[in-house]
């Protein structure tokens, strides 16, 4: 009787304990889901007041530079992954919009920094090369070209552009959806004179790379790079 009587206890424990364990996990995995909410909607939240932010500095700028030419040290164009050994859009847009400020007599840098190494797995051919071959075509001076060819993400562009940038007054253009990551980048290298300037600011089709800056921003702060 005692046996039956202890086994009957020892088995109300177990499955007490099983209950709770199980409302704990069940508590431990909701906290979970609200954590991850949360900092998916601050991280989106932040991310679109920067967005706004930058579109308004560049607004305002583009509006100086129409009436009075520009001069800076350094323009700095960021790169894009290629493929299949070629540029994308995104990148053309940056070399275009780049291009056009220069003929317009509205931007002119002394120097042309282009950041972008090998990024596409088995090829050799850098961002930075294909883009001064194309910058060369549209007319712009070789000498004036500086390469940066050992960047293979946004905070290696901009951590090794940042020698040159740091006591000189600079424009960094890359994509709108991009400007964001990159503002926060420069903060942390004390690039408080840079100017930041984002292509295809009318186009917005194509809302996945807003979303994967979104991550990229929480990756940054978790300094996973």
């Amino acid at each position: 009787m005692l046996l039956v009587a202890g086994e009957i206890i020892c088995t109300l424990i177990i499955l007490l304990e099983k209950g709770i364990k199980r409302k704990l996990f069940k508590k431990i995995v909701l906290f979970i889901e609200a954590l991850v909410l949360s900092v998916l909607v601050l991280t989106s939240c932040l991310y679109m007041f920067l967005l706004f932010y930058l579109n308004e500095r560049q607004e305002l700028f583009e509006e100086q530079i129409s009436s009075s030419r520009c001069k800076v040290e350094y323009v700095v164009i960021l790169g894009s992954q290629l493929k299949h050994g070629k540029m994308d859009n995104h990148l053309v847009d940056r070399l275009d919009y780049f291009c056009k400020l220069e003929k317009n007599h509205e931007l002119e840098g002394k120097y042309i920094i282009l950041s972008g190494g090998a990024t596409e797995d088995g090829c050799s051919i850098t961002e930075s090369q294909l883009m001064a071959e194309y910058l060369i075509e549209e007319g712009i001076k070789p000498e004036k070209i500086l390469s940066e060819s050992k960047s293979t993400t946004t905070y290696e562009n901009i951590q090794n552009v940042s020698e040159y940038c740091k006591d000189n007054k600079s424009v960094i253009i890359s994509s709108e959806y991009h400007l964001p990551r990159i503002w926060l980048i420069t903060k942390k290298f004390n690039l408080n004179d840079c100017v930041l300037l984002g292509t295809e600011r009318k186009k917005r089709g194509n809302s996945y790379h807003y979303f994967e800056e979104i991550f990229g921003i929480i990756a940054y702060f978790l300094n996973i790079r």
